[in-house]
């Protein structure tokens, strides 16, 4: 399952910190997680950061969102976090458990500890 992070535009300084963050948490291993640059087609010379995430199972989702609200916690100004998985995007802007838990179910995980249902 390979899962794109964004941050708002105001808040892309942020990107470095979120990329530490998860790479030094437990969900690095079941995840490989990279900082990425994409330029956009319409703006010459301007490029979208985002940090790409591909999780192993349904478990490691779960464990991505709790070190996303971990690190939201961290910051003095919580950020939004925009999730992507495929063409289904939610935002992350509550770090409440039922919140979390309709995340999951969105982006297609199984909080139960099965495998996730692949990327369209």
């Amino acid at each position: 399952m390979n899962i794109r992070l964004r941050l708002d535009d105001t808040d892309a300084d942020l990107f470095p910190s979120l990329y530490r963050w998860l790479r030094d948490d437990e969900v690095a291993r079941e995840a490989t997680i990279t900082l990425a640059r994409q330029h956009r087609p319409t703006e010459m010379g301007s490029a979208v950061e985002f940090v790409d995430v591909l999780l192993s199972n349904g478990i490691a989702l779960s464990s991505l969102l709790v070190a996303l609200a971990a690190w939201r916690g961290s910051r003095p100004r919580p950020p939004a976090v925009r999730i992507e998985l495929g063409d289904t995007v939610v935002l992350l802007r509550d770090d409440s458990s039922d919140n979390v838990r309709r995340i999951v179910e969105a982006l297609g995980g199984d909080t139960a500890g099965g495998d996730a249902a692949p990327p369209p």
